[in-house]
């Protein structure tokens, strides 16, 4: 498990295939299909992707590590928003770490 740090707090982030598969409902199958092949997307998608791959992966990583999971898909948007480009990136960082190698 990965950690990330939100609202100056270490927080769990998990990605796995049950994350995946809930990844593939939230952003469709054809974003979804195009983020697997490595496809270009657009500034939007990408914004998109960064969200619900933070939303999935600290609600994994509660789950995993036995914490309660109490963010919204709307406080989510405000921090990956808030965090900017490089945050945008180290989420990103994340999925595709934990994706190589899932724990």
């Amino acid at each position: 498990m990965e950690y990330i740090t939100i609202n100056e707090e270490q927080k769990p982030f998990r990605f796995s295939l049950r994350g995946l598969k809930r990844l593939e409902a939230a952003t469709g199958k054809e974003l979804f299909s195009n983020i697997m092949n490595g496809k270009e997307s657009s500034f939007g998608d990408t914004i998109l992707l960064a969200e619900r791959v933070l939303f999935i992966g600290l609600s994994e990583g509660a789950k995993k590590a036995k914490e309660d999971f109490t963010f919204k898909v709307d406080q989510i948007e405000e921090i990956v928003d808030d965090g900017g480009m490089a945050f945008l990136e180290e989420i990103m960082g994340l999925f595709e770490k934990c994706i190589s190698s899932p724990k």
